[in-house]
């Protein structure tokens, strides 16, 4: 319902509800450290990837990639936004099936979106389901999945997010390396 309503709201066009299913992802096995990741359409209009790559671009950030899964009418424009990045890596992998998405993914990523309306992003519930959070700007789509712990307004506040993420992330892949050993 929260879809329709924005969706209806922004093409101020009459909207029916049709429930959303989750497709479950699997826990990942791999440890690839503390990455960011993105997966989605690369439509700047909506999703701001290049805006997303350009708030992460700090050197204050902790995290030192961010892989994109997807593409769109503006792969372009976000494999240009990542050849110009100075302080994070941006690595595009073009469109990925549903079905290999669990065996790129690691036990330390997050997942970054930075869109400027959303409905209902599954992504943000499937991938959540498998253990990997998610940062997104403080919008309505993200106020009904994610905690206001999880939303940020600007850079500082995405800043500040994700150097506690990256401390959350890189203590549980410790403490995981040393249930291992055992």
């Amino acid at each position: 319902r929260i879809q329709a309503h924005l969706i209806a709201r922004h093409y101020r066009r009459p909207t029916h509800v049709i429930p959303n299913v989750i497709t479950p992802v699997a826990r990942p096995d791999a440890d690839h450290g503390p990455r960011l990741i993105y997966v989605g359409r690369l439509d700047d209009q909506q999703k701001n990837v290049s805006g997303a790559i350009a708030l992460l671009d700090h050197p204050d950030n902790p995290f030192g990639t961010l892989h994109v899964f997807g593409d769109g009418p503006d792969r372009a424009l976000v494999e240009a936004h990542a050849a110009n990045a100075r302080h994070i890596t941006v690595h595009c992998h073009g469109w990925i099936a549903r079905d290999c998405l669990p065996a790129v993914l690691g036990r330390g990523d997050v997942l970054v979106m930075n869109s400027r309306w959303e409905g209902e992003p599954m992504i943000v519930r499937e991938l959540a389901a498998a253990g990997i959070p998610a940062v997104a700007p403080d919008i309505p789509g993200f106020r009904g999945l994610l905690q206001r712990r999880s939303r940020f307004n600007d850079q500082q506040s995405l800043l500040t997010l994700l150097k506690r993420l990256h401390a959350e992330r890189t203590t549980d892949q410790v403490r995981h390396a040393e249930g291992s050993s055992h």
